[in-house]
């Protein structure tokens, strides 16, 4: 009885470690920083790769920051050994105050697509990060400021590096000159 036990955990131990993924979601940076009263895109890098065979589906859930927090999708196809980018939107509301903090707490659930049947592996990755709010941004201006090089100062500055260039030239030669005679 007690080999059998310990026969059975070697099998389940096996056939675990062959079902080793590299399903991944890169977290946005720790804590986002949001103006009052604005939205925010970021980009979550959901990763099926390093030697990945089979795609997965991907189903994300918010756990905690719902009231601030919009999916653009909560289902995404990844092809095995590649990344998509979930779009997510943040939206701090104008009555906040300065220095209000929120937890945002996601989760992430990939199972083999196509797979059917009574038992299906899966696997799951919960990220979290904290979002801040920081005063409104000034109004910024909408025209583009360009300084512009004028063209006669760069016509000048070619023709005095060729007029520089000849009279070098022809000093070199003609101390070349006064060297044979």
């Amino acid at each position: 009885m007690k080999y059998s036990k310990i026969i059975l955990m070697l099998l389940v131990l096996i056939f675990v470690s062959y079902n080793v993924n590299a399903f991944g979601v890169v977290n946005p940076a720790n804590p986002v920083v949001v103006s009052i009263g604005e939205t925010k895109d970021i980009d979550l890098l959901i990763q099926n790769g390093a030697g990945a065979t089979e795609e997965v589906i991907t189903k994300i859930e918010i756990l905690e920051g719902n009231n601030i927090v919009q999916l653009e999708k909560e289902e995404y196809l990844v092809p095995a050994n590649k990344e998509v980018n979930a779009k997510l939107k943040i939206i701090i509301p104008k009555d906040a105050k300065i220095g209000d903090k929120w937890n945002v707490k996601l989760s992430f659930k990939a199972t083999p697509k196509g797979k059917e049947g009574m038992v299906s592996m899966g696997y799951g990755v919960i990220i979290n990060f904290d979002v801040l709010t920081q005063q409104p941004a000034a109004e910024t201006p909408t025209g583009q400021i360009t300084r512009e090089v004028s063209k006669t100062n760069i016509y000048t500055a070619i023709g005095v590096i060729i007029i520089a260039t000849i009279i070098f030239l022809l000093l070199r030669k003609k101390k070349i000159t006064k060297k044979k005679k």
